[in-house]
């Protein structure tokens, strides 16, 4: 027992010996008979409050007035009466207001205490709910900068390098080729004219030549012109001469497609590089975020689990009140 037992006595006292209490007792064990109508009903009530003496023991069975501070164990009621019988019936009944007033009270702290708990209970609830949203929202700021997420993130970045590297060794390498097909092509020799395309470039010289100096109805301007025709129809039927650099040209068109796509690809690597990189460089901010709303977290949840436990034994008080099983 401590301070808190002095503080229930103390209420309950003032208001068992309240003037409505005390009258009432004077009317039904018909006190100070002698005085009435001689004193005053406050004199009265002033008498009866002298004549009943509520004491409190502490731990060493002393009275605590008497020894001073001590741990109050309970406390001693009676009340004075040069009738033995007066005396006994009124200390009976002081002591069942005395219990009852206590008990009153009790169930009253007790209902406050449980329903202090259930709402310290939901506003921690509440905030832990909030911490959790809050540390989802830093999650998904912070999506790859995560502390447990900041390992692959370097193996990525690592594993880029690296695709970059073999991108602009292929791209030399496609380089150096297509160097290397130009000068063959320029190095290789064309095929001789054949004899129809000889003819036929003589036949255009001469037919050129002879229109310089004649008119068209000339004599040899047309002999000039029908030797034309032939030289042509002659070369149309004999095939074409091979293209030696038509493949040459294909390889090296080949070459730059693929230069071109080896391009757009380590552009986009060299752009996943560095959105890696910046989440690498986030990563102390979210881990340092993360940590505090952990920390603070982990604080209110042992605080909720504390309430939770006082709330538990604070309802079985209540229902032990309600049963008349809790503390006189």
């Amino acid at each position: 027992m401590n301070d808190g037992v002095e503080d229930r006595v103390a209420k309950v006292r003032e208001q068992v010996l309240s003037r409505a209490n005390l009258a009432r007792l004077i009317s039904q064990n018909n006190l100070y008979a002698s005085r009435r109508g001689i004193d005053s009903a406050d004199k009265l009530l002033a008498m009866l409050r002298r004549d009943i003496a509520v004491d409190l023991v502490g731990a060493n069975e002393g009275n605590v007035s008497q020894q001073g501070k001590n741990s109050t164990i309970a406390f001693t009621l009676s009340f004075s009466s040069p009738d033995p019988a007066a005396a006994l019936r009124v200390t009976n009944q002081l002591t069942s207001m005395f219990v009852s007033e206590n008990d009153r009270l009790r169930s009253q702290q007790a209902r406050g205490a449980a329903l202090f708990l259930v709402r310290r209970a939901d506003e921690l609830r509440d905030r832990l709910v909030a911490l959790e949203v809050k540390r989802r929202s830093i999650e998904a700021r912070y999506n790859g900068a995560l502390p447990d997420q900041l390992a692959l993130s370097q193996q990525s970045t690592s594993a880029l390098r690296a695709e970059i590297s073999r991108l602009d060794a292929e791209t030399q390498g496609i380089a150096q080729q297509n160097g290397l097909l130009v000068v063959r092509q320029q190095q290789s020799t064309p095929p001789l004219p054949s004899s129809a395309r000889t003819e036929l470039a003589q036949a255009e010289a001469r037919y050129d030549r002879l229109r310089a100096t004649y008119s068209d109805s000339h004599p040899d301007v047309q002999a000039a012109r029908a030797a034309l025709l032939l030289a042509r129809q002659a070369a149309d039927r004999e095939p074409a001469p091979p293209d030696i650099g038509a493949p040459i040209r294909a390889e090296v068109s080949a070459g730059n497609s693929r230069i071109a796509g080896l391009a757009s690809r380590r552009a986009q690597l060299v752009s996943a590089i560095g959105h890696a990189d910046r989440l690498i460089a986030m990563a102390p901010q979210a881990g340092y975020e993360l940590n505090n709303i952990e920390r603070e977290y982990d604080n209110l949840k042992q605080q909720y689990q504390t309430i939770r436990e006082k709330q538990l034994d604070a309802q079985v008080a209540v229902n032990l009140q309600a049963e008349g099983k809790g503390e006189s």
